[in-house]
């Protein structure tokens, strides 16, 4: 009896470390080991992230790309330190979770801006370089080579940068774009503070457009789109202003194609035709007040139109030479003396709307149509003709029934032709 006690207790003490042993093995299976490297994982998120960099540098730039790309560094790193198990809490699951959702609307935001922006490259219009040299008027000219008449659905002069005031373009980078000089066709700041603007109601926030996205607006794209169609177009506005306009032109040149372009008031389109139609001057003599005037009409023409409305166009002159007192271009001197000038006493007298000489401009016309085929209102030229304008003179005057020595008309009911 002894011996088979003694071999009992020894097989009990030979299987206890292997239970034991196996006790332990049991409270150590649900160990997740953390410090394991998923390295598919990691090479996965590296090439996401590289190509979200890329997408994001080319639409953008450097400079905005890298701040967009550090705070989505940020945000994932955060991520990592939330999945380290410190504490098995609840309000740490719900924090995961959370975050989690947080990351993947992240995620669906940036593919949705990326196809997004694929759409509005796909659908931007054709970069046409002819579209920026901007159209001219026809122009008549009388038996002496002297202009009597300038005709076109637009009516414009184009003119060289170095044609231009120096105070013309002080005005106008000033009031339309500041920063021209320094950014690469897009604004980001000046587009953020506008984007909050508007949406907080602010109707003098304004569009946020540089100067390189107005010439867009104006030459490429649409002034009308309304709703998402507006929003594509402002996008397309930025992509052709980056990659299109600024990559192809220097920046003294897309001043010359705003000042040359921009509608200025019924047909008067261009800086050189608003200065001799307002001020009988030709643009590189504007002084510092007609300078802003001009410069305060590209926001709207018809409304700060000084002939209709000279109240408003001293307002917005005014506005203009502050913006240009306060970034630099004129004195404290130079802006009151310019502020005190009355506008009614810059402007030349109001122009007629109908030319003098209409009748005759209308038998040249149809003469050039029947012997070339063209239409001098769609087809800019130069025509030379041989009215002598003294004698057309004579003629108008007694067309208008006005006395030329002893010549009266009879009546009303009177007709001639000549």
């Amino acid at each position: 009896m002894k011996k088979e006690d003694a071999k009992k207790k020894k097989k009990v003490m030979d299987e206890e470390p292997k239970l034991q042993k196996k006790a332990n093995h049991k409270k150590e299976e649900p160990k997740v080991y953390h410090h394991e490297v998923n390295y598919t994982g990691i090479i996965i998120l590296v090439l996401v992230l590289a190509i979200t960099g890329g997408i994001l540098y080319y639409f953008l730039g450097f400079i905005e790309s890298a701040i967009i790309m550090i705070g989505l560094l940020l945000v994932l790193l955060i991520g990592y330190f939330l999945d380290k198990p410190k504490t098995k809490s609840k309000r740490k699951k719900v924090i995961k979770i959370l975050f989690i959702i947080m990351l993947i609307g992240i995620i669906l935001i940036l593919l949705g801006g990326c196809a997004f922006m694929f759409y509005v490259v796909k659908k931007a219009p054709d970069f046409k370089e002819e579209l920026f040299k901007a159209r001219e008027s026809t122009i008549i000219y009388d038996s002496e080579g002297k202009e009597y008449a300038k005709l076109g659905k637009e009516l414009r002069e184009n003119i060289e940068y170095d044609e231009l005031s120096e105070v013309f373009i002080d005005a106008l980078i000033a009031t339309e774009d500041s920063r021209f000089f320094q950014h690469n066709g897009f604004d980001l700041m000046r587009f953020a503070k506008a984007a909050v603007g508007q949406a907080l109601g602010q109707g003098d926030s304004g569009g946020g457009s540089t100067l390189t996205m107005q010439l867009s607006k104006n030459t490429l794209t649409s002034k009308n789109d309304k709703g998402f169609a507006g929003i594509v177009r402002k996008f397309t506005d930025i992509y052709i202003s980056i990659f299109q306009i600024e990559r192809n032109y220097t920046k003294e040149q897309i001043i010359e194609f705003y000042a040359n372009n921009h509608p200025l008031g019924g047909l008067i389109f261009g800086v050189q035709e608003a200065s001799q139609y307002f001020f009988n001057k030709d643009a590189k003599d504007l002084n510092l007040s007609e300078a802003s005037i001009i410069a305060g009409m590209y926001q709207a023409p018809t409304s700060y139109n000084p002939f209709n409305h000279p109240q408003a166009a001293e307002k917005r002159r005014n506005t203009v030479l502050y913006l240009m007192h306060r970034h630099g271009y004129i004195t404290d001197e130079e802006y009151k003396i310019a502020k005190s000038i009355p506008v009614e006493s810059l402007l030349t007298d109001v122009a007629s709307s109908t030319n003098e000489y209409q009748g005759y401009i209308d038998l040249v016309c149809q003469e050039i149509e029947d012997k070339y085929g063209l239409n001098p209102y769609d087809t800019p030229m130069l025509v030379y003709t041989n009215m002598v304008r003294s004698n057309q003179d004579g003629i108008n005057k007694i067309y208008n029934n006005q006395k030329t020595g002893n010549f009266k008309w009879k009546d009303d009911a009177m007709q001639a032709g000549v």
